[in-house]
Formats: C-alpha cells, sequence, structure tokens
C-alpha cells in the first residue's frame, strides 16, 4: 500500500494519468482532461498539462487539431459547438473553447479524429476565432483561463508510474545530468511496461527530493523501488514467482551520451530449476534519447526448491559496465496470477517459428459427402462433370443451376495460332478423406502435357498442369478460360464489385490474386497459388481476367513468355465452389447481439439472442464480466469474440512489451487498441493468445476481421470448439473476394453497414455466406419482408428492440427455424402475388403451411386481394384449411379469409397471412 501512496502522492500535482470513470461523452476518444470554468464567457482558455506516454503529432493544421480536440458541457452532456487549439503536442494543449458557462467540462483526444471531416476554412468555429481575436497572442491570453483538474486514460492500466511522460523540459534537465555516461540501466518490474513511444518516463526524470529517507538515494525512482539506484550499488529487486510458475522482467536502457551498442546479459540457475530466457534482442543498438525494454521471461521448475536466488544482470556498452541485481524468490505461496503467466508464455513465444497450416480435413463435417466414380463428381450442393476429352469441368452444377455456359478450356496461344488441348486416357481415382482425383496426359509434335485435378468434399477444385517443351517455343499465353452462365449476372475481384460491362484484369503476382463470380448465394471464386514455377502466378505477363461484354467469364493466363526445350513449366489453378445455403439453420444462431462497449448485458436484457458478439474481447478477461458470462452461458448465449490479427489491447502488458520491442503499430481509431504489423514473428504467440481465448468454455464462435491470416487460418478456427462451434466474418460496402476460399469453413458474414440491394434482390458484401446485417432504418415490417438476418446493437437500443421483436415475432410465425423455402419479394417462383402494385409480398414456405408477408410502405391504407398458386404449392382447392391473420403480439389481431378475399393493409404497415392445408388419404383421414 505504501508503493501506491507513494506513486499518486508524487504524480498527483502532475495531472496524474488514472483509469476513467463516469461516462465519456465523445465515444471516439481516449484521453480527456477534466477542467473547470470558474466564470464563463464567451470564450475562455487553458493551458493543460496531460504528459501523453504516446507520442502526438506536434501542431498540425488547423482542421486537423480541429477534428482532433472536441469539449463537453460535463453536466448536460452537450458538445461546445466552438474549439480554438492554439498548441497541441503530446506534453500539452492549449485551446479556447466558447461560448461556455461557468462550471466542469471534458476535454476529449482522439486518435483518428473525432468529430467527420468538414470544410474548416468555412466553418462558424473559424468566423467565432475570428471575432474572438484567437489568432492574436496577446488577445488570446487575456481570456478567462480554466483550471485543469486531472486526466483521464479510457484504454490505460491503472497505477503504473512509468506511465505518466516527462515533458520536454524535464527530459532535458534528465540527459543534461547523465551526459556523462553513455547509458542509464534501471530494472522496471514487468507488470509495469515502459511507455510505448520511447517518451522518458516521468518517473526517471523527477528531481531528487533531499533530506528524506526515501530520497537520499537519486529521485523518485530510488524512493519507489527502495532506495535502489540505477546501475550499480543499493538492494537488490525482488520477483517472486511459484514453483512452475512464470514472471516477465525488464531492463529499460536509456540512452544519454551519443550511439552505443549495448548488451544486456540475462544469468539463469538451471540446475536449481531456475531459468531466465531474454525475449528478441539481447544486443542492441542505442542511440541518445532512446528509450528501450530489454525483456526476459524468469521461470520456475514445478520442483524447484522455496529460496531467494540472486542474480546479476550485467549492462556492458562503450567501456561500460552496470550491474542490476535481481533476486527471484521462489515460494509456493507466491501469486499465481494467471494474466501474468498468459502474459509471460506470449511473450516467450516472440520470435519462435510461427506454426504451418492446418491440415484440412476433406470432409468438411457441414456437407454430405455423396461422391461418385466417374464423369461426376459431388459435393455437397455442387456437382462438378468431368469433360472425358479434356479432362477439365464440362460443367458446374450448384444447386441444380448451371455456372458455366460452355466447357472449361486449356489453351496454349503461339504466333502459329492456338491449340484447345485435349487429353488421352482420362483416369480416376478415389482417396480416402473424400477428394475425387482424375488425371490425362496427350503428347504432341513439340510438348508433353500432363493434366492432373482434384475435387475436395468441400468443394475445392484444384488443377494442376506440368508441360515440358519438346523444342523451343514462344507462347504468346497459356490460358484456363472459364465462360459463364447467362444468370451468373455479378462478380467482383479483390474488394471491387463489378457490375458494368468491360475487362478487368489482376495481377497473378499479387498474393490475393483471385476473383469472384456468381449470384443468388451461388458461384466460384478462382485463385492461383502462389507457388514457386506457377506461370499463371509468377510470368511476367500473368494475370487473371475478368469479362463482362457478350457474356461474362474469366481467364486465368501467363501472358507471354518463351519456354525452352527440355525446361518443364507449371500451371496451377484452383476454384472454390461456394456450396449454397450450407450455412447452419439453428434458430438461435441467427440472433446475434453485438457487444460494442465494456460490459457484457444481462441475458434478460437480450431476448431470444442465441450469440452475443464481442467486439472487444479483452473486456472477457475483466472479473466484472465473469459472473454475467456465466449467467449467458446458463441462460443458453454463447460468446463471439471478435478476432483482428495482430492486435491487443492497448493497456495490456503484452501491447506495451511488443511496442518497447520496436514491433510496428498503430493505435486504433478509438486509442483503444495496439494493431502490429502482421510478422512471422509474431505467429506463434498470437495463435498461443487466440487460444486462450477459445478455449473459453463460454466461447462458441469466433468473428474474423477479413485479413490474410484469419482467412488461412478460417479452418483451425472451424474446428476449434467441436461441433457447433461458430465462424463468421465481417464485411462491408464492398466486399473481399480472397475471402471465399475460406468460405467452406465460415457460417456467416457480418455486414458492417447495412447490405445494399437486398430489397431488390441484389447481392450482399457476403454473396455466397450467411449474411447478418444492421438494421439501420428499416422497420420491422421491412425486416420481416426482406427475410434477412439482423443483428442487435448495443449502441443502438432503438434499432435493437426492433431487431429483437424480429426475433420474436418469427418465433411466434414458426419461422424461426429451419426446414421452410424462402420466396423474396422480387422471386418471379413466389406461389402467391398481390392484385395491389402498393403492396409487396414474400412468403415462407414448410409442409403444409405458407407464411405471407404483405407490406404496404405507402401513407394510406390499401386493401388487395393475394392470388395463391395453389398449382405450383402442389395443392387442391379442396385441400385449403384456412387462410388467416393469426394474432401476433403487439403486431396484429387474429382474423379469417376466404381464398379471393381483399385484405386492408394499414399505412405504413403491414399484414402477416397463414395459408395451411392438408391431403385426404383414400380413408378420409387427413396426412
Amino acid at each position: 500500500m505504501r508503493f501506491f501512496t507513494i506513486i499518486l502522492a508524487f504524480l498527483s500535482p502532475f495531472s496524474c494519468l488514472f483509469a476513467s470513470q463516469g461516462i465519456w461523452e465523445e465515444s471516439s476518444a481516449g484521453v480527456r482532461a477534466i477542467v473547470e470554468v470558474p466564470k464563463g464567457g464567451p470564450a475562455v482558455t487553458a493551458d493543460i498539462l496531460w504528459r501523453l506516454p504516446f507520442n502526438v503529432e506536434e501542431n498540425p493544421s488547423p482542421e486537423a487539431m480541429w477534428e482532433k480536440i472536441s469539449v463537453y458541457d460535463a453536466s448536460s452532456g452537450r458538445q461546445v459547438r466552438n474549439v480554438h487549439v492554439r498548441e497541441l503536442s503530446a506534453d500539452r494543449v492549449i485551446l479556447a473553447f466558447g461560448p461556455a458557462d461557468a462550471g466542469t467540462y471534458h476535454v476529449y483526444f482522439s486518435y483518428g479524429g473525432a468529430k467527420p471531416s468538414r470544410d474548416y476554412e468555412y466553418s462558424s468555429t473559424l468566423v467565432w476565432a475570428k471575432e474572438m481575436k484567437l489568432f492574436n497572442y496577446p488577445d488570446f491570453n487575456k481570456l478567462p483561463k480554466m483550471r485543469a483538474d486531472g486526466v483521464e486514460m479510457r484504454y490505460r492500466p491503472q497505477g503504473n508510474p512509468y506511465d505518466a511522460a516527462s515533458t520536454v523540459t524535464e527530459a532535458d534537465a534528465y540527459f543534461t545530468k547523465k551526459s556523462k555516461t553513455p547509458f542509464q540501466a534501471y530494472y522496471v518490474p514487468g507488470e509495469y511496461p515502459v511507455n510505448d513511444a520511447g517518451r522518458l518516463p516521468l518517473a526517471f526524470a523527477a528531481e531528487v527530493v533531499k533530506n528524506t529517507e526515501e530520497g537520499k538515494t537519486g529521485g523518485f525512482f530510488g524512493r519507489v523501488f527502495r532506495g535502489r539506484t540505477s546501475g550499480n550499488g543499493g538492494s537488490a529487486d525482488t520477483l517472486s514467482i511459484a514453483p512452475g510458475g512464470k514472471k516477465l522482467m525488464q531492463i529499460c536502457l536509456v540512452g544519454t551520451k551519443g550511439t552505443t551498442d549495448v548488451t544486456v546479459s540475462f544469468p539463469s540457475a538451471p540446475s536449481a530449476g531456475i531459468h531466465v530466457k531474454p525475449v528478441g534482442r539481447g544486443k542492441l543498438k542505442l542511440r541518445e534519447r532512446d528509450v528501450r525494454g530489454v525483456w526476459a521471461v524468469a521461470s520456475a521448475d514445478s520442483s524447484a526448491a522455496d529460496g531467494m536466488y540472486e542474480f546479476p544482470v550485467k549492462i556492458s556498452g562503450a567501456g561500460r559496465e552496470q550491474t542490476v541485481r535481481l533476486v527471484v524468490e521462489v515460494r509456493k505461496t507466491a501469486s499465481s496470477d494467471a494474466g501474468g503467466y498468459a502474459d509471460a508464455e506470449f511473450i516467450s513465444l516472440v520470435g519462435v517459428p510461427g506454426p504451418g497450416p492446418v491440415a484440412v480435413d476433406d470432409v468438411n463435417p457441414r456437407f454430405p459427402v455423396t461422391m461418385s466414380q466417374g464423369y461426376d463428381v459431388r459435393s455437397g450442393n455442387n456437382v462438378l462433370s468431368i469433360n472425358p476429352a479434356t479432362a477439365l469441368p464440362g460443367q458446374i452444377f450448384s444447386k441444380g443451376s448451371p455456372l458455366l455456359s460452355s466447357p472449361v478450356l486449356l489453351v496454349f496461344s503461339t504466333s502459329n495460332g492456338t491449340r484447345k488441348i485435349g487429353v488421352d486416357n482420362l483416369m480416376f481415382s478415389r482417396r480416402d478423406g473424400g477428394v475425387q482425383q482424375w488425371s490425362g496426359s496427350i503428347r504432341t509434335h513439340d510438348m508433353d502435357v500432363k493434366l492432373s485435378g482434384s475435387l475436395a468434399a468441400y468443394g475445392m477444385v484444384e488443377y494442376d498442369v506440368d508441360v515440358m517443351p519438346l523444342q523451343d517455343i514462344s507462347f504468346r499465353n497459356v490460358s484456363l478460360e472459364f465462360g459463364f452462365a447467362p444468370d451468373i449476372t455479378s462478380a467482383g475481384y479483390d474488394t471491387v464489385r463489378v457490375l458494368e460491362k468491360g475487362a478487368v484484369s489482376l495481377s497473378g503476382q499479387d498474393a490475393s490474386s483471385g476473383m469472384w463470380i456468381g449470384r443468388d448465394r451461388r458461384g466460384v471464386y478462382v485463385s492461383v497459388p502462389a507457388v514457386n514455377g506457377n506461370m499463371f502466378y509468377s510470368g511476367d505477363n500473368a494475370s487473371l481476367t475478368l469479362y463482362n461484354g457478350s457474356g461474362m467469364g474469366l481467364v486465368a493466363g501467363t501472358g507471354a513468355f518463351d519456354a525452352s526445350k527440355g525446361v518443364s513449366f507449371s500451371l496451377k489453378c484452383r476454384m472454390q465452389l461456394l456450396p449454397a445455403d450450407y450455412s447452419a439453420e439453428n434458430p438461435s444462431e441467427r440472433n446475434l447481439y453485438l457487444v460494442r462497449g465494456d460490459t457484457l448485458p444481462e441475458p434478460g436484457d437480450i431476448p431470444g439472442a442465441g450469440i452475443a458478439v464481442v467486439r472487444n474481447p479483452d473486456i472477457l478477461f475483466d472479473t466484472f464480466n465473469v459472473a454475467r458470462m456465466e449467467k449467458l452461458v446458463s441462460s443458453g448465449v454463447r460468446l463471439a469474440p471478435r478476432i483482428e490479427p495482430f492486435s491487443l489491447p492497448g493497456k495490456s502488458s503484452a501491447a506495451r512489451v511488443l511496442a518497447s520491442l520496436d514491433y510496428p503499430y498503430v493505435f486504433s481509431a478509438d486509442g483503444r487498441n495496439m494493431m502490429f504489423e502482421a510478422s512471422d514473428s509474431l505467429k506463434a504467440a498470437f495463435v498461443y493468445m487466440y487460444g486462450l481465448l477459445t478455449e473459453n468454455p463460454a466461447v462458441g464462435g469466433v468473428v474474423l476481421v477479413p485479413s490474410l491470416h484469419n482467412m488461412e487460418n478460417a479452418y483451425a478456427y472451424s474446428q476449434r470448439g467441436g461441433d457447433g462451434f461458430m465462424v463468421f466474418t465481417e464485411g462491408g460496402d464492398g466486399f473481399d473476394a480472397s475471402m471465399f476460399m475460406a468460405a467452406p469453413w465460415v457460417d456467416g458474414v457480418l455486414e458492417t453497414v447495412p447490405c445494399y440491394g437486398d430489397a431488390a434482390g441484389g447481392l450482399c458484401a457476403g454473396s455466397g455466406l450467411k449474411p447478418y446485417s444492421a438494421l439501420g432504418d428499416r422497420t420491422v415490417w421491412d425486416a420481416l419482408l426482406s427475410g434477412a438476418d439482423y443483428y442487435a446493437d448495443d449502441t443502438d437500443s432503438t434499432a435493437s428492440s426492433a431487431v429483437m421483436k424480429v426475433w420474436k415475432l418469427r418465433r411466434e410465425m414458426g419461422v424461426d427455424a429451419s426446414g421452410y423455402l424462402f420466396y423474396p419479394a422480387w422471386d418471379a417462383s413466389i406461389p402467391v402475388v398481390s392484385s395491389s402494385g402498393e403492396v409487396k409480398i414474400s412468403a415462407y414456405e414448410s409442409d403444409g403451411r405458407l407464411v405471407v408477408i404483405c407490406r404496404n410502405s405507402s401513407p394510406e391504407p390499401v386493401k388487395f386481394v393475394p392470388q395463391f398458386d395453389l398449382k405450383a404449392l402442389g395443392v387442391k382447392k379442396w385441400e385449403v384449411e384456412r387462410l388467416e391473420a393469426p394474432a401476433l403480439d403487439g403486431l396484429q389481431d387474429a382474423a379469417y379469409y376466404l381464398l379471393g378475399d381483399s385484405v386492408e393493409v394499414p399505412a405504413s404497415s403491414g399484414v402477416v397471412l397463414t395459408l395451411t392445408w392438408g391431403k385426404l388419404h383414400s380413408s378420409g383421414g387427413k396426412s
């Protein structure tokens, strides 16, 4: 307790950074200052020393400062209209705002900008600033001044004495004082990572407090840590570990003179069961004013005996050596900090080679495997018909519909013309695990061609073409050509949607090269693997070309290249068939609730939800959420954390350690997370961390942020939780076609914006996968009419209430489970139509029942006659039992109709009708 009392007592005069409390009016902000305005006026000023422990752009443009700084009245929560920032840096902010009454105000700093970009030059703020003469410093200085009462950091840990950074002035004084030596070395406990932007901690720069017992050994650092100074001398620092435990430790190095090559040596005592393993570099080049952390993981074997073990950590460079004395105390009663152990294990894996890709089980439990010998190969809802003359697809059927307008061709083009290659001796073989393989070959006067193909039960078609030139050949192009059926009306590549006529090409050398083409949740994604020697990928002119002219199709081509006699080359291509409608249809799995805040909901707050998507998974480790987690699980709600690759909460020790090891990162827009650049040296550590997250019994799925790393691991995630583990990905107003390579392992797409075109039957970003959309400004009736799945969101209580009402109504209507056929309003095959153009209709058909959604969007009531196509339903008129509007809670009262009756639909509302029928057996009983 004394330790923290000293820290807080020292830092409080310097606007200490402490954990946030209360409501944050600016949701995108990560830092705020609390200021008091003693006397109001049209403009007031403040000079706030906030000592941010990370670097910010100093004095950016007025527009940028205007967007990063916002001010709110703490009593009313209203945003102050006019803000003028005169100076902005990591040390301080000098600003004016107004008009302002006397009272408390919150000054916010947002990493990504606090408000949408607007034209500052024509804003009322600029007019106000000129009227107040804020651009003239003497006039600015005459305005009433506010008092800063403290600074809060939203996503930083509490009680870290090294998280308050020194100002430029304080840092200058420190480096002047230490300039006679090349570096300073300090032991810092692993639970206190030194600030991550290399700014000198205030703990190092503090002035010596003389004539006190604690201050005699040199400044704040010495006072806090029992009088030990930097380097030699003083008492040793103690690190307590339980047998079998692990803890992080760090040596902080500060460059104080010139540039120095520094070596840090950590000793171990393996015979005593004590190990100290350095993390990352043991040697580094320390420049003047650098602040670097050198980390190690200390561990004790489970058999290690209780006792005190002293280790001298030696730091040498430029002919100078410092020794930091460290004592490792092994004690059975030492705190078994699970979080500290996890951090240590995570960091110990930094630099360890990452795991290879998980071997994919060729049999996906999501698909029935019904494969046959011969020229038709079946995979779930897909059938691949092999052309025996070419060994290439002659037709691909998805849910009974053809995807090709003509057989796939392998075409060799030279100056003498083109040759469409056929094969001899087409052979089929079957391999256990659900993969159908076939191969063929042909020999011409100038080349020997071997072609092999395979279709996995999850819809992956792979082709390998090996060519041995029998003489020198100059190729204009070698291509695989796909022509698509006329009803394939939408296509795209990467994040670009292609709807207009014309051609689009993508370089084969692009790591994400691939294109998708299809419609109505079915299609194919074609890519060229980044494999050495694959001419579709590595050729100088290699490309995938998507064309949409008189017909639509796709060409994978090598471009022009010269082939030498006796030097083989290969062509590799992959096609991922999108297996239509394979997604899980468990009713609860349709009902997603998105948790964006820091607190998990109570089960009673989200009636009907099956999965709670946790946007910031670090909240699952917060103590106050554990009880709620247990309640949610017991009520049948599972959790699905959002996985953003190489991203860590900014308050976590793990994130701060990586930053101190110089792994590049950026802050998320709200400053909550530190997002590191993808690196092979970090893969093993992050795989471990994601494993901890998904092994939580409360976790029943994940939401994968679209990325190459996540898509490569989609299969591994789908297998992680056993049966019923859900894998989602995110979409936007565009789509990333490369994610379709992982389609067989993904259960659905969370649309981050409302899916465009769905009312007219257009394709959503997650085409081919089950989409879950935000409701936006749609009504309950719009949602019922669309048949789409919408997620509730804790940041929009109005829309969430509407979504949960949709869940409840679908349950009452009996269309929340699988086993029905949905007819959207635009479907020409719908078995019921409206006699009025003002009323749109969609329908759900199940055994002996048709539920009809009738939507009137006009401002007046409309009468119409629902016209049923009984023949399409396979029903005789006398088999119809009744047509009714069932009673639905809060939506409509019960009413009964005869076929041909008119139905009135209220203005801007709707009606649900149910047609039921039963067939008579010869004995007179109903089926």
